[in-house]
């Protein structure tokens, strides 16, 4: 009879020594963070052999918050937030929580190192995935309040975090504000108005804790954006409360002027998250993160390649070459035209230069946003129509008193062939009008799609 085989996990357990616990569980390290209500430092946990980040309180001050924050941070499971292990006291009485250790720079260290618009533009989906983050957050009713590139940390292998909810609020909770402290608009603030100045949104910034919602996180990460296209963050001030001051007036340097080279559609998303007034901003982050998804989708079905380029340049020569030629024999074919003179010649010429706007918009998915000029264009090309069937009418009606047309027949012959022509311009121009607006039509959706 054979004997049983046994494997390493099938073999009796030796003596195991007893894991320590609570504070004992942990081996202080080095400091890696330190703000105004804590400070944080590597350690070794001695249960998992894994090292972990230890955040303590600072005085004794705020314990009721920093107890708070540990309690929000572990009741928020998601990958982009970092697990909470342990909270309790350390021997000398001081509060400490431990949790995963997030490694790697911060995201305001990346933008730093960035050196080109599109070194930073990569940086997108660190953004999205601190989205995600917030609206798993926002589902459960909790605001971070603090959304910074100094708060998100970019790891390797694709990790993103989102950290330190030390003033988060949670809905329908009272809040509890410690003592104000002083700083840069970098800095976060803290007592009747919570959060940084330089990302901070009107209503948080006027201390409007009852409309503090989701929102208002929305606004923060479309700041953090204002910065990954801008290069610096929306509020520039020497000193926190100048920050402030134009946190509640709502008033930074608008991208076209700041950031003139970054795509159209990161503008249309970033106004929008940063809109003022709450009501027009995206609803939530996952809206917003949605809208970056999109952006990054058309933008990578757009990307054709040098050879695209070439043909589309050529194309728009080869287009307006054509339309040139088409608007100089529609001039010889038609006599009423010519009797206009330049109002005739205006419509067309509009008509073309529309073909060519759209193009260029084409070309460039909107980054020199034409799109209203197209409008502009459609409506003057009717009214140039309009105008020169009314000048034609005039002409006509002034020729028709010369005394070769004295007899009536020739003066009925003459009259209707002239009134045909001349109101045949109306369409013609309306149908020119007419295409016109379809290619603006084709460019607000492309931008709606965007955005």
């Amino acid at each position: 009879m054979s004997q049983p085989t046994y494997s390493e996990d099938d073999r009796e357990p030796g003596p195991a020594t007893a894991a320590p616990v609570g504070a004992a569980r942990f081996q202080l390290g080095r400091e890696i963070g330190k703000g105004g209500m804590g400070r944080v430092v590597e350690a070794l946990d001695r249960q998992f052999d894994r090292s972990v980040a230890v955040k303590m309180l600072l005085g004794r001050d705020g314990s009721g918050r920093f107890e708070s924050e540990a309690r929000v941070t572990g009741r928020l499971q998601h990958p982009a937030i970092p697990a909470v292990y342990e909270r309790g006291t350390l021997p000398d009485g001081t509060p400490f929580y431990a949790m995963q250790l997030a490694e790697g720079r911060t995201l305001d260290q990346a933008l730093s190192a960035a050196l080109t618009l599109e070194e930073r533009v990569r940086l997108l989906p660190v953004l999205v995935q601190v989205a995600h983050a917030l609206g798993y957050a926002h589902e459960r009713g909790v605001v971070h309040r603090d959304v910074k590139p100094q708060n998100i940390v970019v790891g390797d292998h694709g990790r993103v975090f989102l950290l330190d909810w030390g003033i988060a609020k949670i809905q329908d909770r009272p809040t509890i504000a410690p003592a104000e402290s002083s700083g840069d608009g970098h800095q976060t603030m803290q007592g009747s108005v919570m959060g940084t100045p330089a990302y901070m949104a009107p209503e948080q910034a006027r201390g409007d804790v009852e409309h503090i919602d989701a929102r208002t996180d929305v606004f923060a990460l479309g700041a953090v954006l204002y910065h990954v296209l801008a290069g610096r963050s929306p509020y520039v001030g020497e000193t926190a409360e100048i920050a402030l001051s134009h946190a509640v007036e709502a008033r930074w340097e608008p991208l076209k002027t700041a950031a003139p080279k970054a795509p159209h559609g990161l503008h249309v998303i970033c106004e929008r998250a940063m809109a003022p007034n709450p009501g027009d901003r995206y609803a939530n982050a996952l809206e917003l993160s949605a809208a970056i998804h999109r952006f990054q989708a058309s933008a990578l079905l757009a990307r054709d390649g040098g050879r695209v380029e070439q043909f589309t340049s050529f194309s728009t020569i080869a287009v307006l070459g054509v339309l040139c030629s088409a608007a100089i024999v529609t001039w010889q074919m038609l006599p009423g035209l010519q009797a206009q003179g330049a109002m005739a010649y205006g419509y067309l010429a509009t008509f073309g230069l529309g073909w060519a706007l759209w193009l260029v918009e084409w070309r460039t998915r909107g980054r020199y946003a034409l799109e209203p000029l197209l409008l502009v264009l459609a409506l003057l090309t009717i009214l140039l129509g309009v105008a020169g069937t009314g000048v034609n009418l005039v002409a006509v009606s002034m020729a028709l008193q010369r005394p070769e047309f004295s007899d009536p027949e020739t003066f009925k012959a003459t009259a209707l062939m002239a009134l045909a022509e001349s109101l045949g311009n109306v369409p013609a121009s309306a149908l020119f009008a007419g295409i016109q607006l379809v290619l603006w039509g084709m460019r607000r959706r492309a931008r709606m799609r965007q955005g």
